[in-house]
Parts: C-alpha cells; structure tokens; sequence
C-alpha cells in the first residue's frame, strides 16, 4: 500500500535512501518507491485497494474494483478506462455546474454600476456589420470589491441600461445590449486619467428607423456625455451625468464541453476506424496506465524517413545541419527516442530554459523538410507532412508558430505556417473587415474629442491591415487575405461582394451574414492547404479536426493542461505521433474551488467536488509519478551566474546544469550585474542573487489582494536606476539594453507595477539612448511569468505575517527560474511561516528558500534593526569572473551617463570601504536629500527633527561598519554635513540670549514639497526627486517685527547665511548688564502683548463674521494676528505636485488583444430591422 507523500515524516521525505534510482524531489517522487504502511487518508495510492472510511464532506463513496476508493484519492495509475471515465467525467460534470452558479451569483448578485456613454465612431468601419447599428464608447467603474468574474479585455458580456428611452414620444426597452470589453483608450493620456480609471466597453446598439422619414435614432444619444471641443479640458465624469447598468456574463463552457466529448469519442466502442483512429486508441489506453508496457511502439523516423540522422543524410538542408549541430546532449538523445516511441505517445519534461520549444521546433522543421510517399487508390504519390502544434495559452503558441516560421524560411523550405484562433475572433480583428476610417474633406461634423481622438485610438491599435512583421507568422486572416489577393478568381463571390460595400452599399444584416460566410469559407480553405498550424487544444475539437489531418502533434506546456484537454488531441486529430512537453515542477492544471474547504464552498453556494484533487494531476505528472518519463532535459541555458543553484537544490534534486562552460557561465552583463548588487552586500556575491528582508515593510489589503508599499519603493527604484544604467546589457546581446520582469503573486500589486511600467515612457522621453529601452520592464503575476525570461527579475512577494500560497513549490520554481543574469527577492521573514489550523507553523518551502540564501550569504537585511550582511564566499566551486574589459565609451554613452548621473565605471564600482560602507549609502543618503530640500532654517536643528534623527543614525552605521571611522567621517561625512551642524551648534549656543523671540502670530506651519535635482550621499545627481517636510518658520514680515534680546539673527541669515565665528571680547560684563535687561525685557512684554491684544480686538470688530465665525470677503484668507485657525488648510498634495486621485483598478491580466471595433458574431439567420 501507499502513503501520501505529504503525511511522510520529513526525515524521510529527505532521505534520498529512501527515495528508490531516479531520486526526484518530494513530493514529485514514484510511490512504489517507498514501503508504506497499509492505510492511507489522502494523497496518491497505487493499484491495491486501501481500506479507509471517509468522513464528510464527502457524503458517499466511489467504489470501483473492490473497495478501492478513487476520486478523494490521487492516483498515478487507473484500474480501467471505465474508472478513469467516471473520475473525470464526474468531477468535470460537477466543476460545470458550480462554474454556471459563480456566474448565476456573479450576474443575481451585483449591483447596478455607474457608467458613462462617450461618444460613438461615426458611420460603420465594420464590413461584417450593419448599417444599422453604431459602436459606442462606454466607461464603467471598477468593482467595488475583487470580482473574478467581471470581463477581461476581450471578453464579451451584456449591458441592461436602467434608463427609460422615450424616442418620438414612444417608450423603447433595447433589452440586453452586447459589449465587449477594450484596452481604455484613454490610459495614455495625462488630461484624460480621469477617464482611465475606469473599464472601457464597445457597445454595439442598434439604430431606430422612422418608418415614413427613414430618419435614424441611436437610444445611447440621449445618454452621452457633452463634451467640449478638443481632449485637454473634458468633461468630467461624475454620478450626475453617469447611468446605471446591469452587468450580465455568460459561463464559458466550451472548454468542458469539447472535454466530455473527447472523453466519449475515447470510451466509444466504434468498430469502422482508420488505422490512425486505433493507434490513438492504444495511446489512450497507455494513459490509464503507465506502469504497463505499450501494446506497441512508434518508430517516427520510419514513418518520416527523412527525419533519420540529420547529421548524416544528405537531404537535410544545410541549415537544419546548422541547427542540429548546437544542440546539446540531451536534446540529441531526446530526438535519439523518437525511434520508440511507446503507444505512439512521448513525454519529454524540460527544466526552465532547457530549449523545449527550440527543441519542438526542429522536429517540426525536420518533419515539415521532405515530403513522404502514400499510397492513393494503389499508387504513390508524394504528399507534404502537416503538424499540428497546441498549446493552451496564447502568447507561448505565437511564439512557437514564430520560431517554425523564422526556421524554415532560414532553411529555405516553403512552407505554410499559420496560427490560428476562432474564425469568429478571426473576423473581429481582421484588418480587412474593418478598415480604418479614411479622412474626408471639409469640416469636421462632430466634436474633435469623438472624430479626433477615438479615431486615432482605434489606428493607432488596429494597424493597416497587412503583416506588420513579416519575421512572425501569419494569423489565419492574414494568410487568408493574402491567399485571396494572389487567387481573386477562385473567389469571385467573395470579390464582388466587397467591390459592392467598399463603393459605399448599404450595409444590412443580410450582407453582413453573407460576407461572414464567405469569410469563413476562405478561412476553411486556407486551414485545409496549411502544413503547420499552432492553435489551441479547444480550436483543435472544432472545424480544423475536419480540414487539418496532421501527422504529427505537439502538446506544449502539458503539464498544466487537464487531463481531458490532452486526450482532446487524441479524440479529434489522430495522427502518427504526438509528443507532450513541459515541466512538471512548474506548473499544474487549475481547478475551480479545488483550495477551498467546505465552509467556503458553502458560503459561495458551490458544491464539494471529491474529485479536484485528481482532476489536478495532469497526464504528464501522472506518468512522472509512475516512472514512465525517459526523456528529461536538465541542462538549463538560461541561468547564468550559478543562478542555477537554489532551483536545483529545492526541486530538482541536484540533477539541473548549466548550459555554459565555466568560462562562459559570467559574461560582462553578469559581472556589471554583481557590482551592482554590491550596494546591498558589501561585499562580492558570487551568485548574483540577493533576499531582501525589509523590516520596516508591512503588507496592505486592497479589497481581497494586498501590496507592500515598502517593497515597491524598493522595487522602483532599483528599476530606475538600471534603466538609467547604460551598462546594464542583455546577456546574449551585448548591444541592446537588459530587459527587467517583476513577478508578484497578488493582483493589486501587480496593478501598481503596471502603473509603474506605464509612466516609466515618459520620464526617460528626450534623454539620449534611453528611448530603446522602452518596453523592456513589464510585470506579471507567477502564474503568467512561466515561458517568460529577462535579464534582471524583482520578485515581490508582498506579504509579511504569513506565506500564503507561495508555500508552493510549484510557484516558487516558477518565480526563481526567470533570471538570465540577476535577481532581488523581496522576501520577509515572516513568510517563513504559516498558518495550520490557526496556528502559525513553518512554512517548508518558503522557509527552505529563506534558508537557502541566508546560508550562502545572499541574505540583506533593510530597516530599522537592520544588522550588517553581506555576500562572502558561499562556498559553492565557480570560476572567478574575468575582467569585463570595457570599450572607450562613445560620445552618446558619456553623454548619457552624465544625463543620468552616473559617473564612470571606476568610480562607480570601486569603491573602498573607508570612504563609506554601502550598507550606510542609504541611510546616509535621506538627510542628505533632505538638508538641501530644506536649506539652513533653524527647524533642522531641533533635537527631534527628521534631519537629526536620520543624521544620527548615519553617524551610528559608519561607527559600526566602517573599516577606518575617522577617515570616514573626516574625509566624506563632515564635508557633506559640516556646514549644517555648525549652524546648528551656533543655534544652540545662542539660544538663551540671542535667539529670536516671536510672538506665535508670527510663525507659521506649512507643508513643503520639493520636485527637483539633488545630489545624493555618492555625489550622483537625483532628477525629480520628491521630498515633503512640514517645517514651522517665520512668515514674510515677521522679520520686521520680532521681539529679541539684544543679539538678534534674522530669518534671511537663518535661511542663507553660513555660520560666522565671532570671537569673544577679552572678558564678559554680562553680570552688570543681566539685571537692567532682564526688566527691560519684562516690561517690553507686558507693553507689546497689551498693544497686541488691542489690535486684535479692533481687527474683529473691523468685518462682518459668518454664522461659523470666519471672515466673509477679502479678509477671509487674511493672515491671523494669533494663530492660523481662520485660514482654511490646502489640500494635501501628492508627491507630484498634482491633486489626490483615485488609485487606478485596472485587471491584472496579460497582453490580450482588443479593438475600438469589433464584430458581432451573430448567427446567420437575420432578423428584421427594428422600426417605431
């Protein structure tokens, strides 16, 4: 019998004795390795039936084969093809019904939003649309509270306006209205933030005709907002000229659907079936179990020949020798396999950057090179081979279908590649069906901010309506235009049709659904003569399984599909072979509610799914769990620096390698990189890799997510100061900027750091050579960051009480396997922690990678309390980086770094600790910034002002830290602050007899921010640094006025003047003159505090007072005699200077696709136009 892997004693779970051959890290480790007692609870369980009851919540119990209990039970291996379809399609059946509920629950229980109708584009740019209807522009406000379910951009939903449209006299209900969700085109405006905080939807209406004039009506008219001419001074929104609106989603359940029948395909006993069919069968059947042998084995380079020894044939073309030549070892003894490929069905896991997709894309190559002989009504004749590539997320299919793109045309082997999505989403982004508006001459008819703007909103993200980047794959409406223009008279229909609408027909339903199905027939066409297509697994089920027969199919990244998902290939594209990739160790498939325990179940009116934990596993970690993985790709080329290390250590058991020799593994970027970290460490990190544990940090909620306002300050900066860098270089291009990834795993992190990314533009906009490193920050959650590398990578982990869900081993191998040359974990020791039962316990995995890090010295302390930590030698055998021998720099070069600041690289990287530790660079550097801000005022001299206290504790870090204290203090700190303590001391000496006396009326309180250029602690120069003190100083004609014993400092000598050293008279009389001053004194203060108190009674009986007791009129805001109560307080203002604005609630998604237009995918049958 099995145990669970996770109720093993940790002792055992690390005993790699007890771990059987392949030793691979819990908890991914093959059970029949362990000898396990007979019962088990939860967890993974082989063959043998357990005897165990079940408690609640599951109210009934799975029995299948005995008193075997599969579904509450993980499983590597099933009985049967009849147990397997009950788990799956049970589960999915259930995971259906409580995804329609989140929906009935989203759509019953949300409350009408405010939303604002814009303004509509003029006149119809949409071939596959009517005449009769217009697209609007319509803002609705974010949640209130974290909806998951509220659209992403390029989801589609339907409006309800709570709105009584009364046209011609007559009532009219338009009903439910449908909407997609766009980019705002407002984000990138500064006049219009008001209008970016919001979603932006295309709403499309349809127009009212009058039956006898024909005149056009569009309800959404009466509901837009009036706006002035021209963007810089729109109208702003506000709950007066908003509506209200009902927002209603529909389940998606296509995914589910296409599943259950792949599923029933599979389990069908069908007797006609081609031999491609059985073979898919027999795969099917090797999925149910791993552990047994294969009925049969695939030779694909039998059924290909020309793939055999690229090496050595003579037919392979030069180029794919090239590209074969490069590869490494596992790469050639994976494509080695291909000659026995079990079932038909290999399994290829990779580690983060082994070259997976590099790896699928010269197989591909190689298939796609030749074409093979098949035999037709008795005789041969050569056909080319078609591959299928799918892959479950977008973003990773177009970069696979770019790179078999880019490797045959290197090859010079033509072939058609296309990517391919929905025919629908196909036609609703064709630059062809709807062409941009053209210029028309004249005046303009309607407002510069609708025909203006959202004009050049819907170019400027439409493009021209050809390839854009003939280095990328065409999308499938893009090769079928192209197919059309070089074959017109194969469409003639098709022509003719268009030359009517674009000479200005008047566009109806009818010829809408016409063209919509001529569209669609060219799409088929273009599908049926493709030879590589990359989609996704769900557009495999649908028309394409009918027109595209491959003869090979890749499944990416399958170790986060379903199991169903990967069984939809087999149901729908029988084919030769079919090769899954991906990395169990990475990823796995999600599961709705799959985390959540019964009472949140319940509370969310969801039913308890006993079998998510199965539905979990994917087919991939299930034939890891059971050995049955041969091929493995454990050479990284992604990591260098060592950064390879901590992933291999925590999960892939010591067995990950670096792709590059010792000599190679520190290139210059990577050394520019550790002396950038030096400023952390003091010191030199052999691993460019630090963990920052912030002390001072503290995690914010924000509605259901949270953000750590101390983190981010970390994080921005540090980016700034590597975009600012003209040293920090990609890793395999020496000559273009590094690029920057922040991952954080909470979505209202991610919200700031994208705001962040956004406004990073503007700032670097004029400075020479920066402009090309635009676009090279982005930030992504965990979950999207896999498939995505950079040279430089933050990681976030926001939270600081407990470690949530990071304590996950999966996510965490994602996070820390996006470094190509350094990264910074902001991680507080706090999430080293969690919570079991309410009681905080370790956290295993976080805390092994805190560990880690402070045990090879890459653990940095930040904030009060902070001790001193550094990078010394971690004991790790790595190769002393060789000296970056650096180019004269260029003109351009010299002339950047000046405009940012930096000085040389000598200067800046050299540095020797008697001059200042790093550890005390920031400490030393706040009041330093801040002395200048505020200049010599005597508010800097207080014993509790900021400017002493951050003063004392720079005094404090350089006693601790520095190798020679007094050198340092003589020779760099009394040099930058000498001047201010002296004017401090000279304060304090003269305080008791010259310091100035004035009468509270005289002083005011202000709050001060400064946006400028400082030069901070190192000597670089700080552009648009934002400092804010409250300081208390004397008002303008205070300093005619004051009460003062005899030596008298005036505020412009406080303020400018340096401290002059007066020497003393050769003997004091002060014990003559102390009795006459001290009455002379007394009685100027009853005399001037008598003629004070007249005034001030004679000045309120001056004016009229209000009902609140302020003055009315001009002397409203005049400046108070005894305090500044009646002058009504400035709105506090930002960083910026600018007025207090709402933080932006933007969804944290990736890169999705969307339009100002977009097609309404209606069905062919028309309806009539509606009329009053």
């Amino acid at each position: 019998m099995a145990m669970p892997i996770d109720d093993l004693p940790r002792s055992i779970r690390r005993d790699p004795d007890l771990r059987g051959t392949s030793s691979p890290v819990a908890p991914h480790t093959p059970l029949e390795t362990f000898k396990m007692p007979d019962t088990t609870e939860n967890g993974f369980v082989l063959l043998q039936p357990p005897v165990t009851k079940y408690e609640k919540p599951f109210e009934s119990q799975i029995t299948m084969g005995g008193d075997r209990v599969c579904g509450p039970q993980m499983v590597h291996s099933f009985i049967n093809k009849a147990e397997f379809a009950h788990v799956h399609r049970e589960g999915s059946t259930i995971e259906m019904a409580n995804e329609e509920a989140s929906y009935r629950h989203f759509n019953d229980g949300s409350p009408p939003r405010n939303a604002w109708v814009i303004a509509s584009l003029p006149g119809s740019p949409s071939l596959i649309s009517s005449d009769f209807q217009t697209r609007w522009i319509v803002l609705i406000e974010h949640p209130h509270e974290s909806e998951k379910l509220f659209p992403d951009e390029g989801e589609e939903c339907f409006l309800a306006f709570k709105h009584i449209f009364a046209i011609r006299g007559e009532i009219y209900n338009p009903g439910l209205v449908k909407a997609e969700r766009i980019a705002n085109p407002f984000e990138d405006f500064e006049a219009l933030r008001d209008y970016s905080h919001h979603a932006a939807f295309n709403v499309t209406m349809d127009y009212l005709a009058d039956p006898v004039t024909k005149q056009k009506f569009n309800p959404l008219a009466t509901l837009a907002v009036q706006q002035p001419f021209g963007i810089t001074n729109p109208t702003p929104l506000t709950s007066v000229n908003a509506v209200k609106v009902n927002l209603r989603v529909s389940a998606q359940l296509v995914t589910h659907d296409a599943e259950l029948k792949a599923l029933a395909l599979l389990t069908s006993h069908e007797r006609d079936l081609t031999p491609l069919e059985k073979r898919a069968r027999l795969a099917f059947e090797y999925i149910i179990d791993f552990r047994r042998a294969p009925h049969s084995t695939v030779n694909l380079f039998k059924e290909l020949p020309h793939m055999d020894s690229p090496a050595a044939n003579p037919n392979t073309p030069a180029f794919l020798k090239q590209v074969y030549s490069l590869q490494n070892e596992d790469h050639k003894k994976v494509y080695e396999q291909l000659r026995a490929i079990p079932a038909g069905l290999g399994i290829i896991q990779g580690c983060p950057g082994a070259g997976k997709t590099a790896l699928n894309a010269f197989i591909a190559a190689m298939a796609l090179s030749q074409p093979i002989e098949e035999a037709v009504n008795g005789k041969k004749r050569p056909r080319r081979v078609k591959v299928l590539y799918l892959i479950d997320v977008n973003e990773p299919c177009d970069d696979a279908a770019n790179r078999v793109f880019r490797i045959l045309r290197d090859s010079g082997i033509d072939r058609k590649v296309v990517r391919v999505r929905g025919c629908a989403r196909e036609m609703s982004r064709s630059a062809k069906l709807h062409p941009a508006h053209q210029s028309q001459p004249g005046p303009a008819k309607g407002p510069d901010f609708t025909t203006g703007f959202l004009r050049q909103a819907h170019l400027a993200r439409q493009g021209l309506g050809s390839r854009s980047d003939l280095d990328k794959a065409p999308s499938l409406d893009e090769a079928a235009w192209e197919t059309y223009e070089a074959n017109r008279n194969h469409y003639k229909g098709l022509s003719k049709l268009l030359d009517r609408l674009e000479q200005g027909a008047t566009k109806t339903k009818k010829t809408a659904a016409e063209l919509r199905g001529r569209v669609a027939n060219l799409y088929f066409a273009v599908i049926k003569n493709a030879d590589f297509i990359a989609t996704t697994p769900v557009g495999a089920s649908g028309q394409l399984s009918s027109l595209f027969h491959p003869d090979l199919v890749f499944i990416d990244e399958a170790a986060h599909a379903r199991e169903l998902t990967s069984l939809i290939p087999l149901a729908f594209c029988p084919a030769r072979a079919y090769l899954l990739t991906g990395d169990t160790r990475q990823t796995r498939p999600f599961v709705q509610g799959a985390s959540m325990n019964a009472r949140e179940v319940r509370e969310k009116g969801l039913q308890q799914n006993p079998y998510a934990k199965q539905l979990m596993v994917s087919t991939m970690e299930r034939a890891d769990l059971a050995g049955a993985i041969k091929s493995k790709l454990l050479i990284t080329h992604r990591m260098y620096g060592n950064l390879h290390s901590l992933a291999s250590e925590l999960f892939y058991d010591g067995q990950l390698q670096p792709g590059m020799s010792d000599s190679d593994r520190f290139p210059p970027p990577v050394q520019h990189i550790q002396r950038w970290l030096d400023q952390f460490t003091n010191g030199r990190c052999l691993v460019p890799r630090v963990l920052v544990n912030h002390l001072g940090a503290v995690e914010k909620r924000d509605r259901a997510s949270f953000y750590n306002p101390a983190h981010e300050s970390v994080v921005k900066q540090r980016c700034v100061e590597l975009l600012s860098d003209p040293f920090f270089r990609r890793v395999d291009k020496h000559d273009e900027p590094g690029r920057i990834l922040i991952i954080t795993p909470y979505k209202a992190a991610l919200i700031r750091y994208k705001q962040f990314t956004t406004d990073l533009a503007p700032q670097f906009q004029g400075r020479l050579g920066v402009e090309l490193r635009r676009g090279t920050t982005e930030a992504r959650t965990v979950d999207s960051a896999q498939g995505h590398e950079a040279d430089f990578v933050f990681i976030d982990t926001v939270r600081t009480a407990t470690a949530g869900f990071l304590n996950d081993p999966k996510r965490l191998c994602v996070m820390l396997t996006r470094a190509r040359a350094g990264e910074m974990l902001l991680m507080n020791e706090g999430m080293t922690m969690c919570k079991s039962s309410g009681i905080l316990v370790e956290a295993e995995w976080t805390n092994k990678v805190y560990e880690h890090c402070k045990l090879n010295k890459q653990l940095f302390h930040l904030g009060e309390g902070s001790s001193r930590s550094f990078c010394g030698d971690s004991g790790m055998s790595s190769p002393t980086p060789a000296t970056w021998a650096l180019q004269p720099a260029s003109p351009a070069t010299t002339q950047l770094a000046e405009a940012t600041g930096h000085q040389s690289e000598a200067d800046l990287f050299i540095r020797d600790d008697a001059i200042v530790p790093a550890i005390c660079f920031a400490v030393c550097n706040t009041p330093y910034v801040e002395v200048q801000a505020i200049g010599k005022d005597p508010s800097i001299c207080d014993e509790d002002a900021s400017f002493q206290t951050e003063y004392t504790r720079c005094r404090h870090c350089i006693e601790e830290n520095a190798s020679d204290v007094n050198r340092t203090i003589a020779s760099y700190l009394d040099p930058k602050f000498g001047q201010f303590i002296e004017f401090c001391n000279d304060i304090r000496q003269t305080s008791p007899t010259t310091t100035s006396v004035f009468v509270s009326s005289l002083w005011t309180v202000i709050t001060r921010t400064i946006l400028g250029d400082f030069t901070n602690f190192s000597g670089k120069l700080e552009h648009n640094v934002p400092v804010t003190r409250v300081i208390t100083e004397l008002k303008g004609s205070a300093t005619s006025s004051p009460i003062t014993s005899p030596a008298v400092v005036s505020q412009n000598n406080l303020a400018t003047d340096p401290p002059q050293n007066t020497p003393a008279p050769p003997q004091s009389k002060a014990w003559i003159a102390g009795p006459v001053v001290g009455v002379t004194c007394a009685v100027a203060f009853l005399v001037l505090g008598f003629w004070f108190l007249r005034r001030r009674r004679r000045r309120r009986k001056s004016g009229p007072e209000t009902a609140d007791g302020k003055y009315d009129g001009k002397g409203k805001y005049e400046k108070a005699e005894l305090h500044a109560n009646d002058v009504p307080p400035h709105p506090a203002m930002e960083l910026e200077g600018s007025y207090p604005k709402p933080i932006p609630e933007l969804s944290a998604n990736g890169i999705a696709a969307g339009e100002l237009f977009v097609s309404e995918n209606r069905p062919v049958a028309e309806m009539p136009e509606k009329h009053i």
